[in-house]
């Protein structure tokens, strides 16, 4: 019987569990990698914004029989909505599914089948060039696009390249072009609470309109100055022809 080599038979042993590491690995990979997915996605849902004052949320009760607590509800300056039947509620720092659990106990009496959605609303302006202009509130889940086809849509064929985004009366943004194409949701732009979105009223003015509006106007005023002063002009040489020759006259 041949002695086998001790450095020989490591190697083979080293080699195996490294291989069985490996197969393990290449096991556990995806699922791993689909937990943390999952795990990820969890988290981005916690990331939706807490119902603050000033704000509103809108709750909407499935089957939809027409009854309460369907609507938008105004949420006061202590973080509380005044739902019917119950009362104020205090929502302000909760979640949404914390409201909706709270929602589905208070109206279990009232609903046959309490499946109760609520959202966050935040508060919007468009001014200016829209067809409907005005306060909104709004889904921040929504997107620029959404909330210019709320006001109506703008005036002007190139208005959605005239928008501004503006805060405080300071400007975010000149160029919400790139928004309106993505359709990324207002809340991860970076829009708040409160801010505006504005565009111009005035009408897209194209060759013939500048030339009437602008140029038309300056040429008649000239050609009018220029007529007057000439009008003028001849009526002061006529006047001292006339005085010359009585002039002449009297000598």
């Amino acid at each position: 019987m041949k002695n086998t080599n001790p450095s020989a038979a490591c190697t083979l042993v080293g080699l195996l569990m490294a291989a069985c590491l490996a197969a393990n690995g290449n096991a556990q990979g995806p699922d791993s990698s689909k937990q943390s997915a999952r795990k990820t996605g969890d988290e981005t849902c916690t990331l939706y914004p807490l119902f603050k004052p000033g704000d509103a949320l809108r709750i909407m009760v499935y089957p939809d029989t027409g009854v309460f607590p369907n609507g938008i509800y105004l949420i006061d300056s202590k973080g509380c909505v005044d739902l019917p039947v119950i009362g104020m509620v205090p929502v302000s720092g909760r979640t949404e599914t914390e409201v909706e659990e709270m929602l589905k106990e208070a109206y279990i009496d009232y609903l046959r089948h309490p499946n109760v959605q609520v959202r966050p609303l935040i508060r919007a302006s468009c001014l200016g060039g829209f067809y409907e202009p005005g306060l909104f509130y709004i889904d921040p889940r929504a997107s620029v696009w959404n909330l210019v086809q709320l006001a109506g849509g703008t005036q002007r064929e190139d208005g959605v390249s005239k928008l501004k985004w503006e805060r405080d009366g300071a400007i975010i943004s000149k160029d919400l072009v790139p928004y309106y194409q993505s359709g990324e949701s207002l809340r991860d732009i970076g829009f708040e609470s409160g801010d505006q979105l504005r565009v111009s009223s005035l009408p897209v003015r194209r060759g013939w309109d500048i030339f009437l509006q602008d140029v038309l106007p300056l040429l008649s005023f000239t050609a009018t100055t220029i007529t007057s002063s000439i009008t003028t002009y001849l009526l002061y040489e006529s006047y001292q022809e006339e005085r010359e020759a009585r002039d002449a006259a009297a000598r």
